[in-house]
């Protein structure tokens, strides 16, 4: 219904509830406002897991060219074993 005087005399609880649901809606923006400052503020914690992700990641990258360098050296090896018995 649109016509709140129309509303309020057939529902005399309706301005309480608007204003109790209005009181909710704000404390509830508040306290969102609240958690998003502090997530936006842990700028340590965010800087900690980028470096731990950044470390990972460096370290995953050397294994792989470990692991290349060794199959290299196998395949090089092979090869040189190759040539040998051909030459026999």
């Amino acid at each position: 219904m649109k016509n709140n005087v129309i509303m309020k005399r057939l529902n005399p609880f309706n301005e309480k509830r608007r204003a109790a649901e209005k009181k909710v809606d704000e404390e509830r923006n508040k306290k969102r406002a609240a958690i998003l400052k502090a997530k936006r503020k842990d700028k340590k914690g965010k800087a900690a897991r980028t470096a731990s992700y950044n470390k990972l990641q460096n370290g995953l990258l050397q294994s792989y060219k470990d692991a290349a360098d060794e199959l290299q050296k196998e395949e090089d090896l092979d090869y040189e074993r190759k040539e040998e018995s051909d030459d026999e």
